[in-house]
């Protein structure tokens, strides 16, 4: 209860204080910023975000200014789905430490993800998503 009318107290003081200062912010956001470009100067703009084409070969693609960007062909798709202990379960393979897949070697097992590394690349792989229900069946 002691507690509860402090903040009351300290919430109208910083109300009652900061009052006037939150309304003059609030009023210079809400004030229309002058600019010597029309609105149709604006949507012309270019995007600053790159645009990428992916050519029909897949081993290239072209952003906007024709430039290529080589894409790995090599990719693998690896996903955890369960540590127990010290085992990890990656692409329905059981692992510990130090075991291999697709390349990839097992370096550390941590609480929700782990750490592979090849010969040219490194990956910290976490769940695809979470699982709150765990469902127990028991034969009887």
């Amino acid at each position: 209860m002691r507690k509860r009318v402090l903040f009351i107290i300290l919430y109208i003081q910083v109300t009652v204080v900061f009052g006037d200062e939150i309304d003059t912010m609030i009023n210079k956001i809400n004030q229309n910023r002058d600019s010597n470009m029309t609105k149709s100067q604006f949507i012309s703009l270019d995007s600053p975000i790159k645009k990428i084409f992916i050519k029909e070969s897949n081993s290239s693609m072209e952003d906007g200014n024709n430039t290529n960007i080589a894409i790995d062909n090599n990719y693998t798709q690896l996903t955890l789905t369960a540590i127990v202990n010290d085992s990890a379960y990656i692409n329905k393979h059981w692992l510990k430490e130090s075991e291999e897949i697709e390349g990839y070697k097992l370096i550390d097992i941590m609480d929700d993800s782990v750490y592979l590394e090849s010969k040219s690349k490194k990956q910290l792989i976490f769940f695809k998503k979470r699982i709150n229900k765990v469902n127990i069946l028991i034969d009887r």
